[in-house]
């Protein structure tokens, strides 16, 4: 009898110990096969982009002397902001470029302003200083790095806007020029930051350096060789690949978080409550248990990761149209890796950054950039010519543009027209079907419409006096 027992409860545990064995190898297995993608997608990329990991573009990001370098203008600027500096203009109704400000309107700003004299004196040094860095503190998983120079950047340049609009209303021609170029300075500040979120916010600030001088175009005249100046600075913007450098970062960062999660240094379970903002709770055998078979997760999510990303830098380097269908191509590849892990709780895959709106921002502005280009070509050749172009191609000619810009929405020329009062040069834009009228008619502006374009008016149409205040709904 006690012999029938014993062989009975050496074969319970005997299965006991199969059962638990066998997912204990298969795991291990798994993390063998992930281990062995993971060591030959990093030899290929050690081949192919030597300094891909993050610690390496770090040190090769650009070097800015302290006395050149924008970043430290912003920073020091924002610190003598006022507390919740511009929130009395979040809601004002800026009036098209032409258009003079209303007297409520010129108050409003005014009243911003005054407090601020002494951030927007420290501000108006960024006219000097084209390049920018700001230190960064990486955390170890990269996701948490803090950027509070973003909004430092962001307010500084609506500082400058509303400095430059003012002093467009006080026909102050020369300090708005600067004012201008001090704040496509502010965006630039950003630099080569290796973040996706950088990039994005770095493009909108310039897109708002366009913005303004749209404006100021259309207020007054200026000299050529500041329209000279400001065209070759656009040129130059065109060439940053703002893509490019945000996704090769986030590619480091992502494999300086995983690694991080490999080798210890970050505990994946509380670190998945903390960024998914999960309640936090003590740590249990089971929570042991569970690290034991993700290990295989993170692994194949480190392999996963690194491919998705590595071809979205190849895709980063094409044009727009083939950009786009690279990167629906991985967007494919993303869902059904995610879909592989739908039933376990801590698939880091889904973390995996959205490019999108960054590929979309860049497509947009480089074609405003490329609309603002030729504008100031065409305000260069008026004031040679003493007459509008008929044709971007006579821009060519004339020597005020060195080819004809592209329309990055469609690969064909950018549009061209004549108005009642002076020209516009225009996108499709990302719907395929802008016509360039937008501001047609002043009075009233459809405001859903994407307008990416720059417009010129006749001098004897710009700085047109103020229009009367909407009716409130």
């Amino acid at each position: 009898m006690f012999s029938t027992w014993r062989r009975r409860i050496l074969f319970a545990l005997v299965t006991v110990l199969v059962g638990l064995g066998i997912p204990v190898v298969m795991e291990l297995h798994a993390r063998s096969k992930a281990r062995g993608d993971l060591e030959k997608i990093s030899a290929d990329l050690d081949r192919t982009d030597p300094r891909w990991r993050l610690e390496d573009i770090e040190a090769d990001r650009q070097q800015v002397a302290a006395d050149k370098n924008s970043a430290n203008s912003v920073v020091a600027a924002h610190r003598l902001l006022p507390k919740n500096w511009g929130q009395s203009i979040d809601d004002l109704e800026w009036p098209p470029p032409p258009i003079c400000f209303r007297l409520d309107q010129l108050q409003k700003l005014e009243g911003e302003l005054k407090p601020s004299a002494a951030a927007l004196q420290v501000a108006l040094k960024l006219k000097d200083q084209a390049v920018g860095r700001y230190r960064i503190e990486y955390a170890p998983d990269f996701l948490s790095t803090l950027t509070q120079h973003h909004q430092d950047a962001r307010s500084i340049c609506w500082l400058l806007y509303v400095n430059s609009s003012l002093l467009l209303q006080r026909k102050d021609m020369e300090n708005a020029w600067i004012t201008n170029r001090a704040l496509l300075n502010a965006g630039r500040s950003l630099g080569d930051e290796p973040f996706l979120l950088s990039m994005l916010l770095r493009m909108q600030l310039e897109e708002m350096a366009v913005r303004s001088l749209e404006r100021a175009l259309a207020q007054g005249t200026f000299p050529l060789a500041q329209l000279e100046e400001r065209q070759k600075e656009f040129e130059k913007e065109m060439t940053v690949p703002f893509l490019f450098i945000g996704i090769r970062g986030e590619r480091g960062g992502a494999d300086c978080l995983l690694t991080n999660i490999e080798v210890g240094n970050i505990n994946l379970l509380p670190w998945l409550e903390n960024i998914l903002a999960i309640q936090r709770r003590e740590e249990t055998l089971w929570d042991a248990i569970q690290n034991f078979f993700s290990f295989s997760m993170v692994l194949r999510s480190h392999v996963t990761w690194l491919d998705l990303e590595t071809k979205l830098v190849e895709a980063a380097k094409l044009c727009p149209t083939e950009r786009a269908k690279a990167s629906k191509e991985v967007q494919s590849s993303l869902a059904a890796a995610i879909s592989q892990y739908r039933n376990r709780k801590h698939s880091l895959i889904t973390l995996f950054p959205a490019t999108d709106k960054v590929m979309q921002t860049e497509q947009r502005l480089d074609t405003k950039l490329a609309c603002a280009v030729a504008a100031l070509a065409a305000e260069r050749f008026r004031l040679q010519k003493n007459r509008w172009p008929e044709t971007l191609e006579e821009l060519v000619q004339a020597g005020c543009l060195k080819k004809v810009p592209i329309d990055l929405f469609d690969g064909k020329p950018l549009r061209f027209r004549r108005t009642k009062d002076g020209l516009v040069i225009y996108s499709i834009g990302p719907e395929g079907k802008y016509d360039g009228k937008a501001l047609d008619n002043l009075r009233n502006i459809n405001e859903s419409v994407i307008r990416v374009e720059f417009r010129l008016w006749d001098v004897a149409h710009r700085r047109q006096p103020p229009l009367p205040a909407k009716a409130k709904e």
